[in-house]
């Protein structure tokens, strides 16, 4: 009997305009949004960075400051559901493991890296550079004012960074200094999620509105198969994360709708892998842990949601 009625709740939703609203409707549990976000991820900011050089006069060939990653995508989940009638609970969970980029530098007179305390020469050398990042985050959505949850919650994000110097000359490849830079950031942040325009709507404007103080820890390991040597080092700061968003959303029906936005991403205090090559010398006891970076991902938020 109760499976027969929920059947007949669901279907009827499916097929209800936007616009409509039932006694059965107040009773849904929730909403699941599955999708993807694509985002543009900026340059290593530290100064200075490491540098490729020509050997016969030490002209700049390349700096590190100058890798481009570009844009990835990676899934993007949201689970909201009703805690009583003026709150809301959402859990958030999306990643991109996917952000790289290479580039190859070479002189038929010799060209040398330098940074890691090192000056690596060569007659040529490919840097490889990946970065990848998780974001998980259970927040607390009161309803204070009409068209404007606010935002309570705890968030943790993951940074992880490579980089690898290969030496081209003499065959085969090897590699001749590399890096590996972690952060993991837990914190507590604040904000809105406003109905900008459209509010009650089959079509409206949303806004996305976050800020939080984080605790980074924050690891690097770096090392050199050439030299035999591997330095590693962990080092613990306040970081910052900030999020602004913007989605126009459209309901198809009281169970369906359609999201696409744009979002931006900002972390301050975190060690990115370029940086560390000033910060840590291979030929020393130790090394240290660059954490004076910022970082910015700016791009796409697509979903769909379903209500149950």
């Amino acid at each position: 009997m109760h499976c027969g009625r929920f059947l007949t709740i669901a279907i009827a939703l499916a097929v209800l305009p936007a616009g409509s609203a039932t006694a059965e409707v107040a009773a849904l549990l929730g909403t699941v949004r599955a999708g993807a976000v694509i985002l543009t991820r900026d340059r290593a900011t530290a100064d200075p960075t490491g540098k490729v050089l020509r050997t016969s006069d030490g002209a700049l060939l390349f700096d590190m400051a100058d890798l481009e990653l570009g844009t990835a995508a990676g899934l993007d989940i949201t689970l909201l559901t009703a805690v009583s009638q003026a709150n809301e609970l959402e859990i958030r969970y999306f990643g991109i493991d996917s952000w790289n980029a290479s580039r190859t530098v070479g002189d038929p007179g010799g060209i040398h890296f330098d940074g890691f305390g090192v000056s690596a020469p060569a007659f040529g050398e490919r840097i490889d550079y990946g970065s990848r990042l998780y974001n998980f985050e259970i927040n607390l959505r009161p309803r204070v004012a009409e068209g404007m949850p606010l935002v309570v919650g705890f968030r943790t994000l993951q940074l992880h960074e490579q980089l690898e110097l290969w030496r081209l000359d003499p065959l085969p490849e090897t590699v001749g200094i590399g890096t590996r830079a972690n952060n993991f950031l837990y914190g507590l942040q604040i904000g809105a999620e406003p109905y900008i325009l459209g509010a009650g709507g089959p079509l409206r404007l949303d806004g996305t509105l976050k800020a939080g103080i984080y605790g980074n820890h924050a690891h690097q390991g770096s090392f050199s198969p050439t030299l035999g040597t591997t330095v590693e080092d962990t080092f613990d700061r306040v970081a910052f994360v900030g999020e602004l968003g913007v989605t126009v959303v459209y309901r198809f029906s009281r169970a369906c709708e359609a999201r696409a936005g744009y979002q931006l991403l900002w972390l301050y205090g975190v060690a990115l892998a370029p940086d560390q090559s000033r910060s840590t010398n291979l030929l020393g006891p130790s090394g240290g842990v660059d954490c004076s970076a910022t970082s910015f991902y700016q791009g796409a938020a697509v979903s769909l949601g379903f209500m149950f």
